[in-house]
């Protein structure tokens, strides 16, 4: 009995604690290294191996456990959609910024209430980020194009910590048109923006990974691994919710929100079941129409 309660109560505290970590080793180390580049990328790493510690000590689904092809081509979606293609858009827009505020004098920094207290401000771009992607999201379930493109994330057929980035990099492009891009024009700062992609990025490694959590009430806060699973579900009406990145608020207010209190996802993926599964297949697979639907002839 002892054992059972203590082993609930660590389903309990592994998101809070980690998260937490994530966030005191951002502000310990946001002195360090040029652009917060270090506390960035450090938080994020040390919450992932922790995430893969309790994948493998408490799974919640021993099916889902990756195999060496998984880990190879999951890889490389995180290195070219995680790393690559987001420095790739930050520096563009960087420059594009640079260039059109210095040859128009043009500024809109000061609509953003630089002045506040940065607990205020993180709070704020969270849920204003959240609010965008939670549209830009639910259209790529509802705008059949979109739905192309994001049927590479939903191919997935076993959720683990490293397929959190596993998109279409056209679809990557789009999100950071409303993840970072208008926050970047508003001016928000560095410090800003670098604590709310740890957070993003934590997150995500929670929402797909393969550990038998308990949420409680942060459950009505979060956009959680339970709700994301049921994202994932190869049942329309089921995947068809849930599109929350980090807050499930909009997803709530909006009626996307679900979240049964009894049972769990069963199967996941698409309904064509020999989908394109390798990265370079899936770099052209959504422009090959009802793909997602049928194998290709």
């Amino acid at each position: 009995m002892r054992k059972k309660v203590l082993n609930s109560s660590l389903k309990m505290i592994i998101y809070p604690f980690v998260m937490a970590l994530a966030v005191l080793l951002f502000f310990l180390l946001k002195d360090v290294g040029e652009k917060a580049l270090i506390a960035t990328v450090v938080p994020i790493w040390i919450s992932a191996f922790i995430i893969i510690l309790f994948e493998y000590l408490i799974p919640f689904n021993l099916e889902w456990k990756p195999s060496i092809k998984d880990f190879v081509t999951d890889g490389i979606f995180i290195v070219v959609i995680q790393a690559l293609v987001p420095q790739f858009l930050i520096w563009v827009t960087a420059i594009g910024i640079l260039y059109f505020s210095n040859g128009n004098g043009f500024s809109i920094s000061s609509i953003w209430p630089h002045d506040w207290p940065l607990w205020v401000q993180i709070i704020m771009l969270v849920y204003l980020s959240d609010f965008l992607r939670y549209w830009l999201h639910r259209g790529f379930h509802t705008i059949p194009l979109l739905w192309r493109l994001h049927a590479v994330h939903h191919s997935l057929k076993k959720l683990y910590w490293l397929n959190t980035s596993h998109f279409h990099p056209i679809e990557k492009a789009l999100q950071f048109t409303l993840d970072v891009l208008p926050f970047m024009i508003l001016g928000v700062s560095q410090e800003i923006i670098a604590l709310h992609l740890v957070l993003y990025g934590v997150n995500g490694f929670f929402q797909h990974c393969n550990i038998d959590l308990k949420y409680g009430w942060l459950s009505y806060i979060v956009s959680s691994t339970d709700h994301h699973r049921w994202h994932h579900s190869k049942i329309i009406e089921e995947s068809n919710s849930n599109y929350g990145n980090n807050v499930c608020l909009w997803d709530i207010l909006f009626g996307s929100f679900f979240l049964p209190k009894e049972g769990s996802v069963k199967k996941l993926g698409l309904i064509n079941e020999s989908y394109p599964t390798s990265f370079s297949q899936q770099l052209f697979s959504p422009f090959v129409k009802n793909l997602d639907k049928e194998p290709k002839s």
